[in-house]
C-alpha cells in the first residue's frame, strides 16, 4: 500500500518522525493498531527513495526497547472500541479491486487537501498541483451517476455505492467491492448492506450487513468519527 503516498514530502515525514517510529515500533512487536498502515502512510512515514530512520536497526523487535503500548489515533479519528474500526467496511476501503493488476483499496492521502464541489463529490487531492481525476481520490456521491469511490484516473469505482429509499425515516446504502482472491487470482464481488433509521429528534442508528452474515449497528457519532478518519468526508 505504501505505493500509493510516495508523494509526501520530506517535510511532512520530519514533521510526524515520532509518530512513524512509534507505530512502527508498535508493528514490529505484533501489536494491532487502528488502521496502523493507513496511519503510518497519511502521516508520510517512511521515504519515496530511501530508508526511513527506522530502517537501520528493523531487525528483532526486541532492539526497539521500551514503547508507548497505546496506539497513536489523529486528531478526528475514532477511538479503539468504534465497532467499524476493522470492520467488513474497513476492509472493503483497503482491499477493494477493479481489476486483478489495478490499485489496491481505496486510501487518499488524507495530507493532501480535501475539496467538495456542488455534483456532491468529494475529492482527495495532492496538496500541490491542479486538482483533477487523474491526481485526485473521489467519493462521488451524485445519484445521478455512479455513486461509489474512485481512484485516481480510473473510470470505475473500486467501491461502489446504491442508495435505496424504502421510507421517509429508513433507507439502504449497498456497498459493493470487488477484492483478489488468494489462491485463484480472481476478482471476487461482495456487498455490504447498511440499514439507516432516522429519528426525528431522537438518536439515528445505522446498521451494518457484512457478507459474512455477520451485522452491527453504529451511532451517527461513530459514522462520522470514522468517515474523517478514512477520508470519506472532509475534516
Amino acid at each position: 500500500m505504501e505505493r500509493y503516498h510516495e508523494r509526501a514530502d520530506e517535510a511532512l515525514r520530519s514533521a510526524n518522525a515520532p509518530r512513524c517510529r512509534a507505530l512502527e515500533a508498535l508493528q514490529r512487536r505484533g501489536i494491532r493498531v487502528l488502521l496502523a498502515g493507513l496511519l503510518l502512510l497519511a502521516l508520510g512515514c517512511g521515504s519515496s527513495g530511501g530508508s526511513s530512520s527506522d530502517d537501520a536497526d528493523s531487525g528483532d523487535a526486541d532492539d526497539v526497547g521500551e514503547v508507548d503500548q497505546t496506539p497513536f489515533v489523529p486528531p478526528g479519528c475514532p477511538p479503539l472500541d468504534n465497532p467499524l474500526v476493522d470492520s467488513c467496511l474497513d476492509h472493503a476501503l483497503r482491499f477493494c479491486r477493479t481489476s486483478t493488476d489495478g490499485i489496491e483499496g481505496w486510501l487518499p492521502d488524507l495530507s493532501g487537501q480535501c475539496i467538495e464541489d456542488a455534483s456532491s463529490t468529494l475529492g482527495w487531492c495532492p496538496a500541490q498541483g491542479e486538482p483533477s481525476n487523474a491526481t485526485c481520490h473521489r467519493l462521488a456521491r451524485d445519484l445521478a451517476g455512479v455513486a461509489g469511490m474512485y481512484n485516481p484516473d480510473e473510470s470505475d469505482p473500486c467501491v461502489k455505492m446504491i442508495f435505496e429509499f424504502s421510507s421517509n425515516t429508513t433507507y439502504r446504502l449497498l456497498y459493493i467491492y470487488s477484492e483478489l482472491d488468494a489462491e485463484t487470482s480472481e476478482l471476487v464481488e461482495h456487498e455490504i448492506v447498511t440499514v439507516r433509521h432516522e429519528v426525528p429528534g431522537g438518536s439515528s442508528t445505522t446498521e451494518v450487513q457484512c457478507p459474512d452474515g455477520t451485522s452491527f449497528s453504529v451511532t451517527d457519532e461513530q459514522a462520522n468519527a470514522y468517515k474523517r478518519c478514512v477520508g470519506l468526508s472532509c475534516p
